[in-house]
């Protein structure tokens, strides 16, 4: 077998390969899939939270626990937005140095 060269050496002074520009259509997916991942992730908990709030208004230690789990679907809506930011900001840089605009 032939050795495979660096990402770098394929890509032709006439712009990326066929190749490199799947690579990155995949990752946007990824991206987008893991994004609604964590949108998923955040409605389960706020439902969940609110379900306590609602059935277990008796019970301090229940409100607590539903407090935070409403609490906690700030923190994983804000994980989620700032990975896909992240992964967009790293995926148009790639783009951009393979002569692609973004």
């Amino acid at each position: 077998p032939t050795p495979v060269p660096p990402p770098d050496a394929r890509s032709s002074a006439a712009g990326p390969t066929a190749r490199d520009l799947l690579a990155a259509e995949r990752t946007r997916l990824a991206s987008q899939r893991t994004l609604l991942a964590y949108a998923r992730t955040a409605l389960m908990t706020l439902a969940t939270g609110i379900s306590f709030l609602k059935l277990f208004r008796r019970d301090p230690a229940m409100v607590l626990a539903g407090e935070a789990l409403v609490g906690l679907t700030v923190v994983v809506i804000a994980a989620g937005a700032w990975s896909q930011r992240a992964t967009r900001r790293r995926l148009r840089s790639v783009l951009e140095r393979l002569g692609r605009p973004a």
